[in-house]
């Protein structure tokens, strides 16, 4: 699987230091085949975002068999999945957005997203929607808390929230170790995952929004 091509890895060496949590946005949306994705600074990651939904697209199943499937399997398989995918960015660094969409579009990705060029704070104002799975690349932990109660609440139930460098700094651990007090530790799952070779841009944390999933089968 060579999905990272010359093309992308072209762009690790300019202004992004997403190139391994980019990966794990790959995967995670390959796994759970979100309806609505919604990321908060255009980058490396999105590329990475267009091509899980690209390569989703492109997915048969032969193999699987009707005992295999959920009852609404195929809304998440092949050309069926058709995500709603919107990026914000304010275009505070217009090179770096330039970059990613020239990349998208020589890739044939570029209709897989909605670019909105709009402040953060304006976007929050104008946009309640839900989704399921939000990706935030931006601030610098002073706003994470604010950040946070305000898309955890635009998660649907199981949905995913991940947010970029929050183990890197004082307001990053301050933001985390608060957040275990302030919410309900029943109504979310987190996972810090670091890089230690990094002094910065170093780590991820995924919130789950739980929910209680439907079993199928008493078979895995």
């Amino acid at each position: 699987m060579n999905f990272i091509n010359k093309d992308f890895t072209n762009l690790i060496s300019k202004v992004y230091l997403t190139e391994n949590a980019s990966l794990i946005l790959y995967s995670l949306i390959r796994s759970c085949r979100p309806h609505k994705i919604l990321e908060i600074g255009v980058g490396y990651s999105t590329l990475f975002i267009a091509k899980a939904i690209s390569d989703i697209q492109e997915e048969t199943y032969e193999y699987l068999n009707n005992t295999q499937l959920t009852p609404n399997a195929f809304d998440y398989m092949g050309t069926n999945y058709n995500p709603q995918f919107y990026s914000i960015d304010n275009y505070a660094a217009p090179e770096a957005v330039t970059n990613v969409i020239d990349v998208l579009t020589k890739e044939g990705l570029n209709n897989k997203i909605q670019f909105l060029n709009v402040d953060l704070w304006d976007f929050i104002k104008i946009n309640d929607e839900k989704h399921d799975l939000i990706w935030l690349d931006v601030g610098n932990g002073e706003e994470y808390m604010e950040l946070f109660d305000t898309f955890y609440d635009r998660l649907e139930s199981g949905g995913l929230l991940i947010m970029h460098n929050t183990t890197a700094s004082l307001w990053g651990n301050l933001f985390l170790s608060e957040i275990k007090n302030k919410k309900n530790n029943n109504n979310f799952e987190m996972i810090n995952i670091i890089e230690p070779h990094k002094n910065t841009q170093s780590s991820m944390t995924v919130f789950r929004k739980i929910n209680n999933n439907n079993i199928y089968s008493v078979y895995s």
